[in-house]
């Protein structure tokens, strides 16, 4: 399984490109996806893609299919990992919304750093 580097972000800080600064998140906004050529996905809560590269989601459906075929669990976030080239980056923000009462997420923003 690869192991990108992963890189926690405070709450309110903004998320930017490490490798063209591009901003891909205020804490008050998030910017249209991808905002760079590097972001290969936003993932949130370990539930749903706010953007995936096509090719990437192509990937992961087929393994995930495969995995349903075959009656076994598939977890997105190894999935994820496993298809994380030598280099790449996740960076990790945990915060809390308000809906109906505070709710704890954290995004995940895979950035290819080539």
């Amino acid at each position: 399984m690869a192991n990108p580097r992963i890189i926690h972000i405070d709450e309110d800080q903004d998320i930017v490109c490490p490798v063209c600064g591009a901003t891909i998140l205020d804490f008050e906004e998030l910017y249209e996806q991808p905002s760079c050529e590097h972001v290969r996905f936003v993932y949130a809560n370990g539930e749903c893609f706010e953007y995936i590269e096509p090719e990437l989601q192509v990937v992961l459906a087929e393994e995930e299919e495969k995995a349903d075929e075959e009656d076994e669990f598939f977890d997105m976030w190894d999935a994820l990992r496993r298809r994380c080239a030598p280099g790449t980056v996740i960076l990790e923000q945990k915060g809390e919304g308000m809906a109906c009462g505070a709710i704890s997420f954290t995004v995940w923003f895979g950035i290819r750093l080539q």
